[in-house]
Order: C-alpha cells, then sequence, then structure tokens
C-alpha cells in the first residue's frame, strides 16, 4: 500500500512510502512574507502536486494538532489541515490522522517522548534507506529544526504501518 505522510504546518514535511519502503519526500514552505490565506493555498498547491505525482497514493495519513500548542498556532495548523484534506479529497484520495502522542509511543514506546527522541528513532528505523537517511543527515548538520517537518513525516509513515487501526478517519 502506498501512503503519502505530512506533518502539517506552513513547513509541511512530507513522506511518500509502500510499505515502509520510502519512495519520496520533501518539504513544502510557505513564504513568510505572504498573508496566511497566501501561505495556505502555496501549501494546498504543493500538496496538490505531489498527490498528482504519486496518482498511486491510496491514503494521506497526516499528523493532528494537540491542545497544548498556542491557540494561534493550533488555528494555523487546523487551517493548513482543512487545505491539505481538501487537496486529498479532490483528487480522490481518503485522509487519516494520528495524535503526537501515538506518533511519538510507535517510535519510542513513551507518548510523551521528545523531539530529539523521536528524530534519533526515526533515523534508526530508516537507516538502511537512503533517501531517509541522506534527506535527514543533510539537514541535521544545519540544525535540529531543518529536519523536524521530514522526520515526523517519516514518523507518521512507520505509524501507519505499525499501528493502522489506532487511526481515525476524517
Amino acid at each position: 500500500m502506498r501512503v503519502l505522510a505530512i506533518d502539517p504546518g506552513f513547513s509541511a514535511g512530507w513522506a511518500i512510502a509502500d510499505n515502509l519502503k520510502v519512495v519520496d519526500l520533501g518539504k513544502i514552505s510557505s513564504k513568510s512574507s505572504l498573508s496566511t490565506p497566501k501561505r495556505i493555498q502555496q501549501i494546498y498547491d504543493g500538496i496538490t502536486e505531489v498527490i498528482k505525482r504519486y496518482p498511486d497514493i491510496q491514503k494521506i495519513a497526516i499528523e493532528d494538532q494537540f491542545a497544548g500548542r498556542n491557540r494561534k498556532t493550533l488555528k494555523i495548523i487546523s487551517w493548513v489541515v482543512g487545505a491539505i484534506a481538501l487537496a486529498a479529497v479532490q483528487q480522490d484520495k481518503s485522509c487519516i490522522k494520528y495524535a503526537p502522542s501515538q506518533v511519538k509511543k510507535a517510535l519510542t514506546g513513551h507518548g510523551g517522548s521528545d523531539k530529539p527522541q523521536v528524530v534519533d528513532a526515526v533515523l534508526e528505523i530508516y537507516k538502511d534507506q537512503a533517501i531517509a537517511t541522506n534527506a535527514l543527515a543533510s539537514k541535521k548538520t544545519k540544525g535540529a529544526s531543518k529536519i523536524d517537518d521530514i522526520a515526523d513525516a517519516l514518523a507518521l509513515i512507520y505509524t501507519f504501518f505499525t499501528i493502522p487501526d489506532e487511526c481515525q478517519n476524517f
């Protein structure tokens, strides 16, 4: 099964995998100088392009937002998730979502893991896949925050294929 996983935000990391074999990955970034609606449109356009490039995607997995974020961030993430869901439905794809704690638990065994633990787990899981390790290693040297979005998308892929029944449809 081919899955597209997306870590939503104004910098949206994404990964496509057949089972746990990574096919492609990347990041769609919006320009911070633009208005919020234009930034959402950039993410929508980028996700639409990825879906069209890989028409055999069967599911789209998205990391859900969590209540601990500040209200402004939560609102923006919600808008971006809506844009991603719209891009999916317009291409006849179904979406599922996982809570961040589910993803962390699938990777590390603990739902309260911090970002470095998640990144380390992702690097370990995908260590034999050059496309993943090269993308993460090249960005890790430029700073940990650069790899978070792609690492989160890869974490979603792992979660989907290890605990598929624990997702929520939307």
